[in-house]
């Protein structure tokens, strides 16, 4: 039997690059390339008169080109049948296009009308529509057309004023919003009203109130007068009315909520800080005696303007107690209204340059009056103060939301 060969394997070194095993000389290459062109010129020159070789190049060069003339009438014909499908595609997809954007225009447009009639019920304008602008059978843009005393007519910049206008475009923004804020479900509105007369402006707040409540809105102004009626008609829908208040040494900030001013005088009567908490505590009572003055519907007597959202915590008591009083409600004499009356002192002076130094069971004192206060007005299971929203006009009773806080309510 042949006896089996034994190979063995020897490592080479890695060829890193081509020219280390593979040596191309460039310039050589090209001079080759020259002396066969120079060949081929001088073979040629030396048989032009050879009618047969002549005969022979010319059938070479008609076979060339006919060769090459067939090779492009295919490509020509793949590209035609290309051309042909990519035809009907875009031709189905127009159609699919504007079927959709037909839709959709028709959805966005039914929402422009709402709003828009909502702020402008009186305005001979109705049927407003998004259509589509054509040139050449291409869309080329979308404009607005719409119904004016009974005439279809479109730019509206050419019927509508400014006020209009602009009352037009925030119901197209609002119809987006419904359209497009699907996830979200929250939008940002600031300062929109400048531009508004008053009566689009309280139409739009109810707009916004009425349409929109299933989403969170940013709302922002500087019109006091506008800010004071949407403050007015949020009440008890969950809205957070704030302020913001500019400050020389701590710039722009916004007025502390109720439930995050609490929190902060609990955590500084924890620490002992005595640091403004007295005045912290006083605007806490201020907010919190004026929302049960307007849940109660308490009289005040009449102030002008901003000096209205002053009222001092001595007269919102006192006014308070009155009303009441004249209810015959049975926490008219509980004697936390007492106490509160006496603790006035330390927040008035806690709040102002004054050489009195509050202390922490002073503070304290306070603050638990001040809790008491709340509690008293105040549901424990639904959290919501008790409300002339809810009286009792048959059993002359004042109740909270859910009805677990009960009073007395006569007259």
């Amino acid at each position: 039997m042949e006896r089996l060969k034994k190979y063995t394997f020897i490592t080479h070194e890695e060829i890193k690059k081509p020219e280390e095993f593979v040596y191309f000389d460039n310039s050589k290459v090209q001079q080759i390339v020259s002396m066969l062109k120079e060949k081929k010129g001088e073979i040629t020159a030396d048989r032009k008169d050879d009618l047969k070789f002549s005969i022979n190049n010319k059938l070479t060069s008609i076979r060339q080109s006919y060769m090459e003339i067939r090779s492009l009438k295919k490509e020509l014909n793949v590209f035609k049948n290309q051309l042909q499908s990519m035809e009907l595609i875009y031709d189905e997809f127009v159609k699919k296009q504007r079927g959709a954007l037909s839709v959709f225009l028709k959805t966005i447009s039914n929402d422009i009308n709402e709003f828009y009639i909502y702020m402008n019920k009186s305005e001979e304008v109705d049927e407003i529509e998004l259509i589509p602008l054509d040139k050449d059978d291409e869309l080329v843009g979308i404009t607005i057309q719409f119904k004016f005393h009974g005439n279809l007519v479109s730019p509206p910049d050419k019927y509508l004023s400014e006020s209009h206008l602009n009352c037009l475009g925030i119901c197209l923004f609002l119809s987006s919003v419904k359209a497009f804020n699907k996830v979200n479900n929250f939008f940002i509105l600031d300062d929109i009203i400048s531009s508004f007369d008053k009566a689009h402006r309280l139409r739009f707040a109810n707009l916004l109130i009425e349409k929109f409540s299933d989403y969170q809105i940013f709302l922002f102004t500087h019109e006091k007068d506008w800010f004071e009626y949407v403050a007015n008609i949020v009440k008890g829908r969950n809205w957070i009315v704030t302020e913001m208040i500019w400050d020389y040494n701590k710039g722009a900030s916004l007025e502390i909520p109720l439930t995050d001013l609490k929190k902060k005088i609990e955590n500084k009567l924890k620490m002992s800080e005595t640091s403004e908490v007295g005045n912290m505590i006083r605007k806490y009572l201020e907010r919190l005696l004026k929302e049960i003055c307007f849940n109660l519907e308490v009289k005040m007597r009449f102030l002008y303007n901003d000096q209205n959202e002053t009222r001092m915590s001595n007269e919102l008591l006192s006014e308070l107690r009155g009303e009441l009083k004249k209810r015959k409600c049975e926490i008219k004499d509980d004697p936390v209204l007492d106490r509160l009356s006496a603790s006035l002192f330390i927040g008035s002076r806690a709040s102002h340059d004054s050489p009195f130094n509050e202390s922490i069971p002073d503070l304290k004192v306070f603050h638990d009056n001040v809790l008491e206060l709340e509690n008293l007005f105040t549901c424990d299971g639904c959290q919501k103060q008790i409300s002339k929203q809810y009286y009792d006009t048959v059993k002359k009773l004042i109740r909270c939301k859910c009805g677990n806080k009960v009073y007395v309510w006569q007259g």
